[in-house]
């Protein structure tokens, strides 16, 4: 029964990372022609300070998003570095993106353990947005 539910996690975790670099690759050829609405995902979202906020609300903004586990220690912070990197190549192109993580599990994603990430990451950028939804949002953003 363990082997079942782990193949999905790595199954999900493996997606996320393709998905990352996926659109890494395409903020950093500068254009990201046909990309996903954020008016169209989810928009009850509580931030690592347990702000309301909206994903409408990046409208017109280049946006790099991703989903993540905060207690990952594995996976997880490989994309997260993958990310400080595209934030490093964005600095020196003197271009700008907002970098959203939502949390795959919102029990335990929450607004506190997002911002403890944030602080043990050093990622403290008001650029970097973690969220925590339902558990339906989740779900529904992570299909």
């Amino acid at each position: 029964m363990q082997h079942q539910q782990v193949f999905p996690y790595r199954l999900r975790i493996a997606a996320v990372l393709v998905c990352v670099l996926c659109m890494a690759a395409a903020a950093h050829a500068a254009e990201l022609v046909g990309g996903v609405r954020l008016a169209v995902l989810p928009q009850s979202w509580r931030d690592d300070n347990g702000s309301p906020i909206t994903l409408s609300g990046f409208i017109g903004e280049r946006v790099v998003l991703t989903m993540a586990y905060a207690n990952c220690h594995r996976i997880c912070p490989m994309t997260i570095a993958s990310l400080t990197r595209l934030q490093a190549a964005l600095d020196a192109k003197g271009e700008h993106a907002e970098f959203v993580v939502v949390g795959y599990d919102p029990e335990n994603d929450d607004p506190a353990a997002w911002r403890h990430y944030r602080r043990s990451h050093k990622l403290d950028r008001p650029s970097w947005h973690f969220l925590t939804g339902t558990d339906a949002d989740a779900a529904q953003l992570a299909r």
